[in-house]
């Protein structure tokens, strides 16, 4: 009887063992099958593959919230180049929260822009949630527009500084953020990321997210056209 059980013991242990192999290398070859990808589109889209890097190599947009966020962080697949409006990063960007049983691991897709024509006070925009709504309800950070019911419902805005930030939010800026209300923007002088909370695009979808990014770009610098 003894035996028996034993012999039944590193079965499912040998079972559970495969199991684990066959999902690790299911992983490890759709993870190389999305870097061939990247590697595809760098040409085309006038970048340069880097591949994996430390998320300190990103540069000062690691100092935006959402790199602050978690832990075990990975940059992957990291695409960059220069263009004539700015230094242009797009990569895979992925954090966990919590351990054990509450351990989650978030990703998304990330594009980064730099440049001196990027003049905004520093400000996180996000979707409005179940979460950041009852977080408001108890005194967390969101600036409203009584004027702009719209864009108030749809995200949460905060920054170190309200009183800018409601005089840079005109009613065409809130507009414009209004056609798209899935985009997480952070930005600050010289700088913003881009992203679609905790998605990560497939490759064939970079080129339009990082149109989506560009367009973004565009309205803080017409933004600052308006006085």
């Amino acid at each position: 009887m003894q035996k028996g059980g034993t012999m039944d013991g590193v079965m499912i242990i040998g079972g559970v063992l495969l199991l684990l192999t066959v999902i690790f290398s299911l992983i490890w070859y759709f993870d190389k099958k999305r870097t061939e990808a990247v590697k595809n589109l760098a040409d085309s889209l006038g970048l340069e593959f880097v591949g994996n890097v430390e998320p300190s190599q990103l540069g000062e947009v690691t100092e935006f919230p959402l790199f602050q966020a978690g832990h075990s962080r990975r940059v992957r697949n990291l695409l960059q180049g220069e263009t004539d409006i700015a230094r242009i990063q797009i990569f895979d960007y992925q954090y966990t929260v919590g351990s054990g049983k509450n351990k989650s691991t978030h990703n998304q897709t990330v594009v980064s822009m730099v440049s001196g024509e990027i003049a905004t006070p520093a400000f996180e925009l996000s979707p409005e949630g179940f979460f950041s709504r009852v977080g408001h309800w108890f005194g967390g950070s969101d600036i409203d527009f009584v004027e702009h019911p719209e864009f108030s419902d749809s995200f949460q805005l905060k920054g170190p500084d309200e009183e800018t930030i409601r005089q840079f939010f005109d009613t065409p800026l809130m507009d414009f953020f209004c056609q798209n209300k899935s985009q997480c923007v952070s930005a600050k002088q010289g700088e913003l990321i881009y992203y679609r909370q905790r998605k990560a695009a497939k490759p064939e979808a970079w080129k339009d997210l990082m149109s989506e990014g560009f367009q973004v770009y565009q309205a803080i610098l017409s933004r600052g056209s308006r006085h």
